[in-house]
């Protein structure tokens, strides 16, 4: 096998009225969403292994999931998985903290 890949997969939370992110420590609703485009992800493409990693913001407290982000020398690829338009800011600062300081490819997801 060749050079391994990262995909980190994340369904982003929300601001609330005091400008902090929104984390609770359980979710009454689960993400249907993410553990899907989880499953879509392939394991290699020509060779070459891909690390998936797979991060509902809104019920993670553990902050060390944006360790991931930055850069390692390892080509990376941020996915924004299910963004509503509540979420859009926060999934905006995600992608532009990403391709500006951290790794070098981003997609987003943008659900109406």
């Amino acid at each position: 096998m060749k050079k391994l890949r990262v995909v980190i997969l994340i369904s982003p939370s929300k601001y609330g009225n005091d400008g902090y992110v929104e984390r609770f420590r359980w979710r009454v609703v689960p993400n249907g969403t993410l553990p899907h485009m989880s499953s879509l992800t392939p394991s290699a493409v020509y060779g070459v292994l891909i690390e998936t990693v797979s991060v509902d913001e809104i019920s993670q407290s553990n902050l060390t999931y944006l360790d991931l982000l930055k850069k390692s020398g390892t080509p990376t690829l941020l996915a924004l998985i299910g963004v509503q338009s509540n979420q859009f800011h926060r999934a905006l600062d995600l992608a532009v903290c990403k391709s500006k300081w951290w790794s070098t490819a981003s997609l987003v997801g943008l659900t109406l």
